[in-house]
């Protein structure tokens, strides 16, 4: 194998095991999480604001966390 080749091969595999590690974002209502598959944190917010209720579960998981600025810029 090539040295380009062994890069690329490297570079893709990292790139995959980061997506899998960092779990996929999905949507629910007005929030945006990731889920481990056993449970969920909240990523984001994009609602109005205002008063906001954090929801105990999101698609039948239960929320276990709120990630770091998961609400920044929110009023």
């Amino acid at each position: 194998m090539k040295a380009k080749s062994i890069i690329q091969f490297v570079c893709s595999s990292l790139m995959f095991l980061a997506g899998t590690v960092a779990g996929h974002a999905a949507q629910f209502g007005d929030f945006t999480y990731e889920s481990s598959g056993s449970s969920v944190t909240i990523t984001g917010y994009t609602g109005p604001g205002g008063h906001v209720v954090i929801p105990d579960t999101m698609d039948g998981l239960p929320v276990t966390s709120i990630g770091y600025a998961a609400f920044r810029g929110a009023t």
